[in-house]
């Protein structure tokens, strides 16, 4: 990535990731990081860094809700166990 905001939304997505529970995180971790990467990437492609900030802000309001949802009442609590 070259520009500046890229990098910053990537370092970004990497703590955002941490609000949802480690197996997902385990699992999941890094498809999520890179979807997120490509939305920044088209963001950035047609709104420049205000976009990347845009989707951003999305990834950590759904992250939020879904990651910190998952922590409290987690639905597949056998992943781990099998």
């Amino acid at each position: 990535m070259s520009s500046r905001a890229l990098r910053a939304a990537e370092r970004w997505l990497r703590l955002v990731v941490r609000l949802y529970p480690v197996d997902f995180r385990d699992e999941m971790g890094q498809a999520f990081i890179e979807t997120y990467l490509d939305r920044c990437r088209s963001a950035h492609a047609h709104g420049g860094a205000v976009g990347v900030v845009g989707v951003c802000v999305r990834a950590l309001m759904e992250s939020v809700v879904n990651g910190l949802g998952a922590r409290a009442r987690p639905a597949a609590a056998w992943r781990r166990s099998g």
